[in-house]
């Protein structure tokens, strides 16, 4: 139960550091525009570095849970750290790292998949095919004036019901993501620091090196 928490946890940080991919939409509301200057944006920085605030939202048990975490990328790589864990991806496989217990899970990147915890990119990638979009007006959040999004999965065995997408009005950077699960378990991912082009570790690659003994677990 905890590895699959963490698997899904992994998903909203993730989407976050893969945002640099074409988005096309199908719905002519005008303030559309906002999403798309955004996402052109972030396919231009060459890296970034984000704060985050994840929030785990249970509805069947009524508990909530928040956790501090850290992200970087650079293209399709990425990095991030939350509740006690590490994800590695080079851009072609995956490394889900555990310090607590000295275990990791290293898994193949699916560029192909249509589901977004196999692939984070493609809730962006494969929009048109997977998505129908509505913008749902402007708000405020962290203090900030923002545009807001909701995306609707057009496949019905989708693991969520709606992504919810906020950026801010003022510079078009991500302000937060909230995936409405059907299992009841909703994910908010609060953006409150991001640097676009900041320096990025040089690998993205997951290494042993000075950890000790570590438990490999090879589902690729």
């Amino acid at each position: 139960m905890i590895r699959r928490m963490l698997f899904r946890l992994a998903l909203p940080l993730a989407l976050v550091a893969m945002a640099p991919c074409v988005l096309m939409a199908q719905d002519a509301q005008p303030e559309l525009a906002h999403l798309h200057k955004f996402v052109d944006r972030m396919a231009s920085l060459k890296s970034m570095k984000a704060s985050v605030k994840l929030q785990v939202v249970n509805q069947q048990n009524s508990t909530t849970n928040t956790y501090n975490g850290t992200l970087e990328s650079r293209g399709n790589a990425y990095f991030f750290s939350t509740m006690g864990m590490e994800i590695y991806s080079d851009g072609t496989t995956r490394w889900q790292y555990i310090p607590s217990v000295k275990e990791v899970t290293v898994t193949t990147v699916d560029t192909t998949s249509g589901s977004p915890l196999d692939n984070p990119l493609s809730v962006f990638a494969h929009y048109r095919e997977l998505y129908k979009l509505a913008y749902r007006g402007a708000a405020k959040e962290q203090g900030k004036s923002i545009h807001r999004f909701h995306l609707y999965p057009k496949d019905l065995s989708s693991p969520f019901s709606q992504i919810h997408v906020h950026i801010t009005q003022s510079d078009l950077t991500p302000s937060s993501i909230t995936y409405k699960g059907k299992d009841g378990i909703n994910y908010t991912v609060e953006i409150t620091e991001f640097l676009p082009d900041a320096p990025v570790r040089e690998s993205f690659a997951f290494s042993k090196k000075g950890r000790g003994k570590v438990k490999v677990i090879d589902l690729r």
